[in-house]
């Protein structure tokens, strides 16, 4: 939720407490109005300080793991007669949207018969990516910013020509189009055999998307 978001709801709130004080100052019994009112306007401000100090606290607080580089937790899965090696990075975000996205697709990838590694991204992971045919990179959307440490470590690598690669976002509400967060590596992507940017939003069936970004990434094999 956006600040703005937050003021729009608070205007709304008041709007709704100046039409209860006016009802009560109209239709209830004098010798409690008074009371009531102060109950509203009380109410009133309990409601604008936990609304505003509640969206301070999202707004400065959970961005910070945006920035957090974790140690290296690599899982991996292994295919019965692996046909390549894919890498999915993701950032973690504050609910495990992102995380259960990075296993769909790496799941995904598992069952068309790639070795797949998943991990956070960090100084700890491979610069040489010669090996892996597939690359994948993921990051959450708080208050329309992703993690700079899965864009920076995109950047740093070299040699991607002929890779297929996705990038995925998760959480935000904002339409794909709108995001902002791999915004600059079009010189990065460029020699890339294949380029799909999806979304994970949290009314999206995670394995459904998965499956169908990586049937139409498997289609050019």
């Amino acid at each position: 939720m956006k600040l703005n978001d937050v003021i729009i709801i608070t205007l709304c709130i008041v709007a709704a407490a100046a039409a209860a004080i006016a009802l009560v100052s109209k239709f209830a019994p004098k010798h409690l109005r008074r009371k009531a009112v102060m109950g509203i306007v009380i109410g009133l401000a309990g409601v604008i300080a936990l609304s505003v100090g509640g969206t301070l606290v999202v707004m400065t607080y959970i961005p910070t793991r945006l920035n957090s580089q974790y140690q290296s937790a690599p899982q991996h899965y292994t295919a019965i007669k692996p046909i390549g090696k894919a890498l999915v990075i993701y950032q973690p975000a504050w609910t495990d949207v992102t995380k259960n996205a990075a296993d769909a697709l790496a799941k995904s990838l598992n069952n068309k018969g790639y070795d797949v590694m998943v991990n956070y991204p960090g100084s700890f992971l491979p610069q040489d990516i010669s090996n892996y045919a597939v690359l994948a990179f993921g990051t959450p959307i708080y208050n329309s910013k992703g993690s700079p440490l899965v864009v920076n470590y995109l950047k740093r690598l070299k040699g991607l020509s002929g890779k297929k690669v996705i990038l995925f976002t998760t959480g935000s509400t904002t339409p794909m189009a709108k995001d902002r967060v791999y915004d600059g590596i079009d010189n990065y992507m460029k020699d890339t055999s294949d380029l799909q940017r999806i979304k994970f939003s949290n009314k999206t069936d995670d394995k459904l998307l998965a499956n169908r970004t990586v049937e139409k990434l498997c289609e050019k094999n």
